[in-house]
């Protein structure tokens, strides 16, 4: 599988696409075929050698936290969760790949109403009106402001920290 992962610490440019196995779902775990991942301020420590000390962070070490995707591979023993369920999941490492493992716990079902994948029309839909702004867009709160972007009457303005308020993302609204 296909992966942005780390063969040392450091800034950007040692988050690199690397040929890594194929994880398989050991008993109570659920494998996602990772469609969306999110991008937090955790990643950016991770990436720069610092984590708890209950975090793995051997190398290659593979970033992201939050993901969305379909269930491709379930283990023995999970109940709720079929092949096929679009969820929304959280897991300490391993969502910057193709394939990520989680428990049960770790995933909610997707919203019907919320596309997978939604951020890559954002980039093409750059008409202004009413600006609607959102901070903190990198986190769970700003997973969630694109739908209610939708229901405004203007577009999503939104910034990921501080000294970054030059990157916006912009959303039309439909």
């Amino acid at each position: 599988m296909k992966a942005a992962a780390l063969s040392s610490f450091g800034g950007p440019e040692v988050l690199t696409f690397m040929d890594l196995p194929v994880p398989q779902a050991s008993p109570g775990q659920v494998r996602i075929r990772v469609r969306s991942a999110g991008v937090n301020h955790f990643d950016t420590a991770i990436r720069q050698g610092w984590a708890p000390p209950s975090v793995d962070n051997s190398f290659p070490v593979i970033p992201g936290n939050e993901f969305a995707g379909v269930v491709d591979q379930v283990g023995e023993g999970v109940t709720g969760n079929v092949m096929g369920d679009e969820v929304l999941g959280f897991c300490t490492l391993g969502g910057y790949a193709e394939f990520v493992l989680a428990s049960p716990e770790q995933l909610v079902r997707k919203p019907e109403n919320l596309p997978l994948g939604h951020r890559r029309r954002i980039r093409r839909q750059r008409h202004r009106r009413t600006p609607v702004s959102e901070r903190g867009r990198s986190g769970p709160r700003g997973h969630c402001a694109d739908p209610c972007g939708r229901r405004s009457p203007g577009y999503l303005r939104g910034s990921t920290g501080p000294g970054v308020g030059s990157r916006h993302c912009h959303r039309h609204s439909q």
